[in-house]
């Protein structure tokens, strides 16, 4: 019997911040903005699709019950196509599973705006990611992966400027997130490239029309090493 190997971990990362890249583009074509003011589920629908590109078959699910999720590491595991998880009020945007072993992997959470995990004192996703990483059974969830993408408005030729505060904030956010993680988990920001979005340049006439300057976010969650 072939064994389908799963992609790795630095694939999926790229993969996932391909995808971000990819609504945003289709959002610029189709609306003629930016993807900060456009639907959270084109992101998260762009990145399944990144994935199943990845991972071809029987390697990902949507909008999952994690009490459902848990029940796929506490039972015998089973090879093949993972079953059918219901919705629930609370769920997991994105899961990846094992290949072959029919047991979840990772969980991916989307936000529209990258800022509104610090906005919201109450955020359920990074709950959520914390308690599934830190579940005990024989297996486990290897990461969970907070996406989302940051826009600043373009003014005066300051790219360079723009930049620099997008980082220092991106580095206060990451500093945020690891204060609601608990002490056995360690958060990671993905490396990305900003990438200009000249809509007004292209739009002169356009009314309430930006340059702006932005970048995929992508958030590792992960167990440190000394915690398994």
């Amino acid at each position: 019997m072939t064994i389908r190997r799963d992609p790795t971990e630095c694939q999926v990362l790229k993969v996932i911040d391909k995808g971000i890249r990819r609504a945003q583009e289709d959002y610029k074509n189709a609306a003629w903005t930016s993807l900060c003011q456009g639907p959270e589920y084109l992101i998260t629908i762009s990145i399944f699709y990144s994935l199943f590109d990845l991972t071809k078959k029987d390697s990902l699910t949507l909008e999952n019950r994690p009490t459902d999720l848990l029940k796929h590491l506490k039972g015998k595991p089973r090879r093949g196509r993972p079953q059918s998880v219901p919705r629930g009020r609370g769920h997991v945007d994105i899961c990846l599973w094992h290949k072959d072993s029919g047991r979840p992997r990772a969980i991916i959470e989307v936000k529209r705006c990258a800022e509104d995990w610090v906005k919201d004192k109450k955020d359920t996703d990074i709950d959520r990611i914390v308690k599934l990483l830190l579940y005990k059974s024989a297996w486990k969830f290897k990461f969970g992966i907070l996406a989302s993408c940051i826009h600043k408005v373009l003014k005066n030729n300051n790219r360079n400027e723009l930049e620099g505060k997008i980082n220092d904030n991106l580095e206060s956010l990451r500093q945020a997130i690891e204060e609601k993680l608990d002490s056995r988990l360690s958060v990671k920001l993905v490396p990305s490239s900003f990438k200009l979005l000249p809509l007004k340049d292209e739009y002169p006439e356009g009314e309430d029309i930006d340059n702006w300057i932005w970048r995929p976010v992508v958030f590792k969650i992960y167990r440190k090493r000394n915690h398994r």
